[in-house]
């Protein structure tokens, strides 16, 4: 009888220790982290003639963005014309340069996209990918210089 009661002593003094951690700690709460969800693929183009004034190409979605590559085709228009594509970042005020890279015109062969984010020292995901992180209220915008290219753009990113 006398071991029935301290056991019963000693499932008290639990439950008393785990309403006082309770208490002090308070309730534990799911992991509140955001996660990339679908990834998404945007297609344009970069038009023939003066496109050297910045144009929007992605606005972050509502949380931010993962943009995991931009990847810009030479000319679909048989010109084979070369163009240099310049990469921004616009913050809702400043637009910072990203990247600047040459895209050879090659319409006649296996047409194979230039990566932007090729040479840009960017993080690493542990598949070894780069990625750039767009936050909420920001912009990628892109230029290129007068040509009589018309070349497709693809990004490819994750809305949080």
């Amino acid at each position: 009888m006398k071991m029935l009661q301290r056991l019963g002593l000693f499932a008290c003094g639990i439950l008393l220790v785990g309403i006082a951690a309770h208490l002090v700690f308070g309730s534990t709460t799911p992991n509140s982290v955001v996660l990339p969800q679908t990834p998404n693929c945007t297609v344009t183009q970069i038009a023939t003639g003066d496109q050297t004034t910045p144009a929007v190409l992605l606005a972050a979605g509502a949380n931010g963005s993962k943009i995991y590559d931009v990847l810009v085709y030479p000319d679909t228009d048989g010109t084979s014309g070369d163009r240099e594509i310049t990469l921004y970042i616009y913050d809702g005020a400043n637009s910072r340069q990203l990247a600047l890279i040459d895209v050879a015109g090659d319409s006649t062969a296996d047409v194979v996209p230039e990566s932007v984010f090729e040479n840009v020292p960017l993080p690493i995901d542990s598949n070894g990918n780069k990625w750039l992180e767009l936050p909420s209220g920001y912009s990628l915008y892109i230029s290129a210089e007068s040509t009589t290219a018309t070349n497709p753009v693809i990004v490819i990113h994750q809305g949080y």
